[in-house]
């Protein structure tokens, strides 16, 4: 969206603004209860919208890899695919030993492995 000449016009912007939304920003503007945002405040909404979206992503560590632990009714191969998920998101380099060591432990202990 361009808006140029229009950005100084706050109530342009708060109709211009919404149209632009796709995905979880338009379903999150469609949710919205009626009367929670002032229709004649941009301000206000631009402040609301930032909230919601600034930063909104959590930042995945080791430290949630090893919490990650096979559940007593997951099969080995959902709780390998549930722990891959997690070990893809983790931005810091980590070396194979320690994602290995971490996923043995967090193996079910049990008489036997459920496959399937």
């Amino acid at each position: 969206m361009q808006c140029g000449e229009y950005a100084s016009d706050p109530r342009l912007m708060l109709r211009l603004f919404p149209g632009s939304f796709k995905d979880s920003a338009f379903t999150w503007f469609a949710n919205l209860p009626s009367g929670s945002v002032s229709v004649t405040d941009w301000y206000s909404f631009s402040d609301l919208f930032c909230e919601k979206f600034r930063g909104s992503r959590k930042v995945v560590t080791i430290e949630d890899l090893r919490r990650c632990r096979q559940k007593r009714d997951q099969t080995l191969s959902d709780y390998f695919e549930e722990f891959r998920n997690i070990s893809q998101k983790i931005a810091e380099p980590l070396q194979d030993y320690v994602v290995i060591d971490t996923f043995v432990q967090g193996v079910a202990r049990t008489k036997g492995c459920v496959f399937k």
